[in-house]
């Protein structure tokens, strides 16, 4: 068992996903081939935690200007002699070549500059070698980074390197590369996470990594052009530089961050990923535009002053379109190789540079020049290798489609915006003469959208729970009526809970009744994500166009194996809630087109559950047993990294990188140490700490990738004990009875519930908050209200269930009789046509609401008036009775109706105010009062 030190990863994983049963193998990229993997999904049972989503990995997007430094360690293996490159050749490739190349693409903002270092690694080759998820070899890159670096420290000050950016160059067998990020220690300096890029030479001296025996000799491969290597190390550093993969699968072959090595970055990546193109650049038309002229010029020149270089026609907030030109000059002008003379070389079939003698634009070259139109979702998947949202296949035939041409047309049609984009003749300069025609239709349709962004760490689905009040919750940021992006309540297990969900419109056209299905699993019972309960549906009215519904419905979970225990009222429950609501229909009856366009965003999935380590002195450790799953059908080499955990916190793993063999499970441990005492800022904090397991899988052109088997974010924080004490309850000759009490160690405002349980077995909640620093509550009830007959044993039992930084605690329960020493209360009359003043005490009533008192005449004739709640629980209102007879008042508080009779009669008698016309009467509380029957047989 190895100790590491947490150390923030520059991959920061914010998704909270459920107990690790993968309803599918997150899709891995560029176009990798997964139908080996359609009947097998994997599940990994992370306990306690959650369930898989797409990889974020790429390193977020940075203001790049300057010099850009890296550390290149040039490394060689000692079991192979051969070498493509020198060191002085590759200080002038990256020096020179790839320092031009991003200053063309990034408008002379920055430059590269790259510090080579020769060493020889410690081992051979064979030494780094791991099998793939498809059964083919990879380089173990995170031990490579970290022997090179442990190599070349004493030759090197790594503290000349800020941002620890490297770059591992091999010789020896064929090796596409690949970009992560290691925590490496033991270096002299700057010890830490290193972001890198491991990439052979690709010289075809010595073959391929494509054997399953992970020993040589390995199969034959022709030499990569020169070009090509180059401009695959410029693509993984787009990647250092925060860039995602342009369009999904690689299927752009106009795009660095896509197949063309080397070549111009996209419009999409120079805007919404980094800041290299003027705003003054960009062209925008308005609605109403029409067949406006645009000279339109190629993205990489800087020279051209404030013409434009890209066009921007939005659809909606979050869909638009680029137009843009690509031109073989400067970043595009590079050739590639398209034959060779062997006998210039020294080793036959290698295809050195040397021996090319046709130097030419190839298939792997930027394929044409022309005006490129991409269109851009940004509510599908916008970062890491499976980026969704930019596509330049606009027919949905799967292939990408041409660029245009001088003649040709893109005609724009969807969500009730239409225009036209006309490549009316290209210039002398390179520049595009281009029409613009946009104009707006009408409203875009409704687009019921459940997710926020990311999409699986939300606000919009909680749980509220009656253990501390309904509209109260346990985890908030400050204001205990909002729950936090994460949790809420947890649920009361066993009894009944409100699950709600946030369902946002944002279309411009108002939304028809859409339904809304929650569903739940935990990890207890270990079963698959497509196996999740049902909790039910329910449906949401009109949502107005940019609007939004609360939707809630009643939610009792019961787990397998733990029965509820009243003793113990305290049971947390780590388990996945997902919401998925049905797309919104046309209503021909209505104005508007009501019918849903995307609905690719309408479905969330959020975690429950907290773990928390309380000061038992020290503060104790948190344990969580987790299972991995392999899926594939071979042999798999996976790896676990932990992030976001303090630089103060430790963790152990019981392992944390194995091959595991195929369609079989590992089990494995961590435990989260927190340091012995914490500072009281630091009480306050909760800590997302990321567990996520990582696998190498190759695309369908032999490029290596990291794939994420799947994540979770375990939230943690560091929480003071609190101890929950109530004393017995006395009652008054009216029929109330109240539990007072303290929680030492409570916070003043936070509320409490006392259990009441009646002779027959009936749960009865009342909830208060403390109202001193001591902890004080003070929780009353009217057993005559909620029990046909009170005689017998009541019982009472004090639950706090704690804050962010709170633990949560129950008192003992204590007994009492209900019924000892009270009185019947005499009915209040009043005279017919008085105005009278009547007075009652809301029981736990907060301060400020609003009530409805109904008035209910003889004849059945209602009169409403609205008062508010006063100091002490208590409001007043007058009203005067213009029928004989017996009246009603009714009125409904937090849930629960309550309602008194009174009489009215001719004769006139003194109008004395009643005090205490409810003072028999049992009102609702600060929650719902929940009744669960648990009769004794």
């Amino acid at each position: 068992m190895t100790i590491h030190h947490s150390t923030k990863i520059a991959v920061l994983m914010t998704l909270i996903m459920c107990s690790m049963s993968f309803s599918s193998l997150p899709h891995p990229p560029d176009g990798y081939d997964i139908t080996e993997q359609e009947d097998s999904r994997p599940i990994i049972d992370y306990s306690s935690l959650e369930e898989p989503h797409d990889m974020f990995w790429s390193t977020e997007a940075r203001a790049l200007t300057g010099v850009q430094k890296f550390l290149v360690i040039d490394a060689k293996w000692p079991n192979h002699a051969n070498s493509r490159f020198s060191s002085a050749e590759l200080d002038d490739l990256f020096d020179v070549t790839i320092s031009d190349f991003f200053a063309d693409a990034s408008h002379n903002q920055i430059t590269i500059e790259g510090d080579v270092f020769s060493i020889d690694m410690p081992d051979d080759s064979d030494q780094y070698v791991v099998l793939n998820s498809n059964g083919v070899a990879s380089y173990d890159s995170r031990k490579v980074v970290r022997d090179a670096l442990q190599t070349v420290d004493p030759l090197v000050n790594l503290a000349d390197y800020d941002e620890r950016e490297v770059i591992v160059v091999l010789n020896g067998p064929w090796y596409n590369g690949v970009y992560w990020n290691a925590d490496v220690s033991g270096l002299d300096e700057n010890n830490g996470n290193w972001p890198f890029i491991v990439v052979s030479e690709n010289d075809g001296k010595e073959g391929g990594l494509l054997t399953t025996t992970l020993t040589t000799p390995y199969p034959p491969r022709n030499a990569e052009d020169y070009n090509r290597t180059w401009g695959r190390i410029a693509h993984e550093i787009g990647h250092m530089f925060g860039l995602s993969h342009t369009t999904a699968g690689y299927d752009n072959n106009y795009a660095l961050m896509a197949r063309l090595y080397p070549g111009q970055l996209t419009g999409y990546s120079m805007t919404a990923e980094v800041d290299w193109l003027p705003d003054s650049r960009i062209y925008e038309p308005t609605p109403g535009t029409i067949e406006e002229t645009v000279f339109l010029y190629p993205l990489e020149m800087a020279s051209v002053g404030e013409q434009t270089q890209l066009i921007h026609i939005p659809i909606d907030d979050n869909k638009y379109y680029l137009v843009e030109t690509r031109s073989r000059i400067l970043a595009d002008k590079y050739m590639h190789c398209s034959g060779y003379d062997d006998s210039l070389g020294t080793v036959t079939g290698t295809n050195e540079a040397e021996e090319c003698i046709d130097w030419d634009f190839t298939g792997q070259s930027l394929p044409d020049e022309g005006v490129l139109v991409s269109f851009v979702d940004t509510t599908l998947p916008t970062s890491g290798q499976n980026a969704q949202a930019v596509s330049i296949d606009h027919d949905g035939d799967g292939n990408q489609d041409p660029i245009l041409k001088a003649g040709d047309s893109f005609i724009i049609s969807m969500d009730g915006k239409d225009g036209a984009i006309d490549v009316v003749q290209r210039m002398p300069n390179g520049a595009y003469e281009i029409k613009i025609s946009y104009e707006v239709l009408s409203l875009t349709p409704p687009d019921i959208w459940m997710p926020d962004n990311p999409p699986w760490q939300v606000s919009s689905i909680w749980v509220d729970s009656p253990l501390n009040g309904l509209g109260l919750y346990q985890y908030h940021d400050g204001d205990n009526t909002i729950p936090n992006a994460g949790n809420g309540d947890n649920p009361w297990l066993g009894n009944e809970n409100q699950v709600c969900a946030k369902v946002r419109n944002v279309g411009q056209s108002p939304s028809n009744t859409v339904p809304v299905t929650f569903k739940w699993k935990t990890q207890n019972m270990g079963v698959p994500s497509d196996s999740m309960t049902t909790i039910g549906t329910v449906n949401t009215g009109v949502i107005p166009g940019g609007g939004f519904e609360e939707v809630c419905m009643p939610w009792t979970p019961e787990v397998e194996g733990i029965e509820y225990d009243p003793s113990n009222p305290i049971i947390p429950l780590h388990a996945c809630i997902r919401v998925e609501v049905g797309p919104s229909l046309d209503d021909p009856a209505t104005a508007f087109n009501e019918a849903e366009t995307n609905t690719e965003n309408n479905q969330a999935q959020e975690n429950i559950g907290h773990f928390e380590t309380t000061s038992s002195s020290p503060f104790h450790p948190i344990n969580v047993s987790f299972t991995v799953e392999n899926p594939h059908q071979y042999d798999t080499y996976m790896w676990i990294e932990v992030t976001d955990l303090p630089d103060t916190w430790t963790y152990t793993l019981d392992w944390d990188s194995e091959t595991i063999q195929r369609k079989s499970t590992k089990e494995n441990n961590i435990t989260i140490q927190p340091p012995s005492k914490f500072d009281d800022s630091e009480m306050r904090q909760i800590h997302d700490v990321g567990i996520t397991v990582y696998f190498y899988c190759d695309d369908r052109y032999g490029a290596t990738h990291v794939c994420e088997l799947g994540s979770v974010v375990a939230s943690v924080s560091p929480a003071q004990k609190t101890l929950t004490n109530i004393d017995t309850p006395y009652c008054t000759n009216d029929g109330r009875c109240t539990a007072s009490g303290n929680v030492d160690g409570g916070m003043v405002g936070d509320p409490v519930t006392v259990i009441f349980t009646t002779p027959r077995g009936e749960e009865i909640l009342v909830t208060s908050s403390i109202i001193d620093q001591s902890g004080a509550f003070s929780n009353s009830i009217t057993p005559n209200s909620y029990a046909d007959s009170t005689e017998g044993t009541w019982t009472a039992r004090a639950v706090y269930v704690g804050g962010p930084n709170l633990e949560g605690s129950f008192s003992n329960s204590v007994e009492f009789d209900a019924s000892k020493d009270t009185q019947p209360t005499t009915r209040l009359t009043v005279d017919v046509n008085e105005s009278h003043t009547f007075t009652g005490s809301v029981e736990n009533g907060r301060v400020g609401d609003a009530i409805t008192l109904v008035f209910i005449s003889p004849s059945g004739e209602s009169y409403e008036i609205v008062s508010k709640i006063t100091t002490n629980s208590e409001y007043a209102v007058d009203f005067t009775a213009n029928e004989t007879g017996e009246w009603t008042i009714r009125y409904t508080y937090e849930g629960r109706e309550v309602s008194e009779t009174f009489e009215v009669e001719e004769e006139r008698r003194s109008s004395i105010p009643s005090v205490g016309i409810f003072a028999t009467l049992s009102t609702l509380f600060i929650s719902a009062i929940i009744v669960g029957r648990r009769l004794d047989n």
